[in-house]
């Protein structure tokens, strides 16, 4: 039996100090992107299936639309608002750099709240990372500052002879068949980093 006021496993309730902190969060975050020059976009909950792809390899929760077309809610910002101001806002607006503050949502019933950035213009990197320190700093977390770059990967999939692709769909089960990429998959801070460095 379930009762009027449970709530599915996964999704979010916040009430008192907990809603407080999570407004604070927000407002906070929000402020110093407008302070960055940044403009706020809202992402619609539902894509359509064959655009939601998701680098965090999260299950979809699919449905159908009126015209039994696949659709599915949104389970991450960021590929959806870069197309989105690629595709369809570029003809319109020349803002280049976005943010968002929206939930997303992954197979059963897990709901995540996402805070993310863009920025289209590659010279404005170094004020993106300062950006990034300063919010971490006024919420007083220490983070590991990490930065992606696909020609990485495609010189891991050159080097170890496997398919480009399974880097670009995170296949695990086929990375891990390379045992340098099998231990860089395990580094989850900056010891285990070391340790990955010191094997031959």
């Amino acid at each position: 039996m379930i009762l009027e006021h449970e709530i599915p496993k996964g999704s979010k309730l916040h009430f008192g100090l907990s809603a407080r902190l999570k407004r604070d969060v927000e407002n906070l975050c929000a402020s110093l992107f407008y302070e960055s020059d940044f403009s706020e976009i809202t992402t619609p909950i539902f894509v359509f299936q064959q655009h939601q792809k998701s680098f965090l390899n999260r299950d979809v929760i699919s449905l159908s639309s009126e015209n039994n077309y696949q659709v599915s809610m949104r389970n991450d910002s960021t590929i959806d608002v870069i197309r989105i101001i690629t595709k369809r806002l570029g003809r319109s607006t020349n803002q280049k750099k976005w943010f968002y503050i929206q939930p997303v949502f992954s197979y059963p019933t897990f709901e995540y709240n996402q805070i993310g950035a863009e920025c289209l213009d590659e010279k404005e990197m170094p004020k993106m990372i300062d950006l990034a320190i300063a919010i971490f700093e006024k919420l007083d977390i220490k983070p590991i500052l990490q930065i992606t770059n696909t020609k990485i990967a495609k010189k891991c999939a050159l080097e170890s002879g496997l398919d480009y692709e399974y880097f670009t769909r995170l296949n695990v089960e086929k990375l891990q068949s390379i045992d340098f990429i099998a231990r860089l998959l395990l580094v989850n801070n900056l010891k285990d980093l070391e340790s990955a460095k010191r094997i031959p």
